[in-house]
């Protein structure tokens, strides 16, 4: 395995974990907070669940795609490009 690969997924796994907590962090905040619930936040935390999504599937994809040999039957190529669009629109 290239180690430029091992390096670019260990970097974007981590990337991913503090994207997912701190949108989750946001968006519950937001949620637990009455106050905080202006048409301005609600757009925030809109922003902090499609952010969230995306660290949750795209991220996750894209690390399983890359680490997936390009030799095999099995790829995850085609439900990357299907996804990231979808999950760009929430």
């Amino acid at each position: 395995m290239d180690t430029f690969l091992v390096i670019n997924c260990s970097l974007d796994a981590l990337l991913m974990l503090i994207s997912v907590t701190a949108n989750a962090l946001i968006w519950s905040a937001i949620l637990k907070t009455p106050p905080l619930r202006s048409p301005s936040t609600i757009f925030l935390s809109s922003l902090a669940v499609s952010d969230l999504l995306v660290g949750l599937v795209i991220q996750l994809v894209y690390i399983a795609n890359e680490l997936t040999p390009s030799n095999s039957s099995c790829t995850v190529r085609p439900t990357y490009y299907l996804a990231s669009p979808v999950v760009s629109l929430f």
